[in-house]
């Protein structure tokens, strides 16, 4: 059995009767509610910068789901509002400006 690494994949190989065991380490990406693509709350927004969709398209469906489930969309909405946090403010950067 042999140990390599392979396009930052940590692989162990054997022969055909061992067990081969593939380890990948994939950084994921949080999921924020918008402060750009915001109406609401900007639970639609975020949705849709985390998924590379257009927010408009994932709005469009939260409503059909809602009004197709009687306003259970509402519901959902409101506690996805709630435990989805907001997307942290960029750190500002400070400059000193000199005389002389």
């Amino acid at each position: 059995m042999r140990d390599c690494q392979h396009q930052g994949q940590h692989v162990i190989q054997g022969n055909a009767n061992s067990l081969s065991l593939h380890c990948n380490f994939v950084y994921m990406k949080r999921l924020y509610r918008s402060r750009k693509e915001r109406m609401l709350g900007g639970v639609c927004g975020g949705l849709g910068e985390h998924i590379d969709v257009d927010p408009t398209i994932i709005r469009l469906v939260w409503v059909v789901v809602t009004l197709l489930s009687c306003g259970i969309g509402i519901i959902f909405y409101i506690i996805a509002w709630i435990i989805i946090p907001d997307t942290p403010k960029e750190p500002t950067v400070q400059t000193t400006v000199t005389e002389g």
